[in-house]
């Protein structure tokens, strides 16, 4: 159904950035009280950069050296120096004792697992995004231009505030909030994203608000009897959320990940040709139209042009022309550049018999997108519709 900008863009990162599955492992290990840089040439092609069980060393990623991942397991009285760009922007660091990481590049998350007096230096506080931690009995994070920042923690202390945690389990975020470090526990609530209490309280929060909103948009999309049901059982359904979990360790959904996940429900329901239907049982209404989910999709995230687009594929398939043009427009709106965009919007007012206007469309498409087939037929289709009708006027 179409491609949203945060999955063009993490694809575009893994081909450029060279983060996709193609990484080479690279393990250093058993290495003892020595002094290692790593050069490009020293390392395989996008090379994962994996330090293991190494003692009293001094290990270096200089500048010119880029690498995908940063991995340092079971390294004791260590100090790595990172340099060089990491270009996922991730490191890992785990099972470790009285080690110092020196961040000089970008390391937008960093886990951190089960180690012990484990300091962490960024050169830059924009270097930093958030680090995740567990089981963590000394920790300390550093920024060399904003020592105001600077901040001591272990799991003895979070079990302070936190009683019932479980140092091999329960994993603590830390970010940056309007400007403040703060350190919050990871829940993970039945069926639900992996998230904070605060961001999962603000979420509830913003979907009370939303609520008439919803119901709005349904009743006005399905006819108010439906509409009613589905905003009344809205709630339950995003409780489903939980299959959209990303596979980073420690991941936190944003309201984008959300409405990525609703989006992908669209999809799989508009595959399956459910594009308005709702279907009852003994439990109450399930709806599994895929206007529903992208209409939820749009609630959560208005400015998304693809879902706009996709909901308007969904009014063509069912005759739905007039609200299919309103989406295709609004599409339009956030994205005048979106080729699918165009192409549905002539879709639509050749379907409302606007056969001049849908010709524009369709010439705009190809404008955009010279190879595209299916607008060069419609366009041609639409050219001798528009002739026909003109014939007739004006016969």
């Amino acid at each position: 159904m179409g491609e949203s900008k945060r999955e063009m863009l993490k694809r575009v990162k893994e081909e450029y950035e060279g983060t996709s599955s193609k990484a080479n492992q690279f393990l250093v290990e058993h290495l003892e009280s020595t002094t290692k840089t790593f050069s490009q040439k020293d390392l395989p092609e996008l090379p994962v950069l994996h330090l293991k069980n190494n003692k009293n060393c001094e290990l270096i990623i200089p500048e010119e050296t880029k690498i995908v991942k940063l991995l340092v397991e079971d390294c004791h009285n260590c100090t790595v120096t990172l340099n060089g760009k990491v270009a996922t922007e991730v490191a890992e660091v785990w099972s470790c004792n009285d080690t110092t990481v020196i961040l000089c590049s970008a390391v937008k998350t960093l886990q951190v697992d089960l180690c012990k007096e484990l300091t962490v230096k960024f050169s830059l506080k924009s270097n930093f995004g958030s680090l995740v931690q567990a089981g963590i009995y000394g920790l300390h994070l550093r920024f060399a231009d904003s020592p105001s920042e600077d901040m001591d923690t272990d799991f003895t202390a979070l079990k302070e505030q936190y009683p019932d945690i479980n140092d091999q389990t329960d994993q603590f975020i830390t970010r940056l909030i309007d400007g403040v470090l703060c350190t919050e526990q990871i829940v993970r609530l039945k069926n639900e994203f992996p998230t904070t209490m605060r961001e999962q309280n603000a979420f509830e929060q913003e979907q009370t608000k939303n609520a008439e909103a919803m119901e709005d948009a349904v009743r006005q999309m399905l006819g108010s009897s439906i509409g009613e049901q589905v905003a009344n059982s809205d709630q339950r359904k995003l409780e489903e959320l939980a299959e959209a979990v990303s596979g980073d360790k420690g991941g936190i959904a944003t309201k984008e990940d959300r409405a990525d996940y609703k989006k992908n429900q669209g999809n799989d329901a508009f595959k399956a040709g459910n594009h308005l239907q709702a279907s009852t049982s003994l439990l109450g209404v399930h709806v599994c139209g895929a206007a529903v989910f992208y209409t939820e999709a749009i609630v959560l995230t208005p400015d998304n042009h693809i879902v706009y687009s996709n909901r308007c594929a969904c009014f063509l398939k069912t005759g739905e022309y007039g609200k299919a043009l309103q989406d295709a427009e609004k599409s339009l709106e956030l994205d005048p550049s979106f080729v699918k965009g165009h192409f549905r919007k002539g879709l639509s007012l050749s379907a409302l018999e606007r056969y001049d206007e849908a010709g524009q469309c369709f010439a705009k498409t190809l404008e955009l997108d010279p190879k595209n087939k299916d607008a060069k037929n419609s366009l041609q289709m639409v050219q001798m519709k528009h002739a026909r009708k003109m014939r007739e006027m004006a016969s």
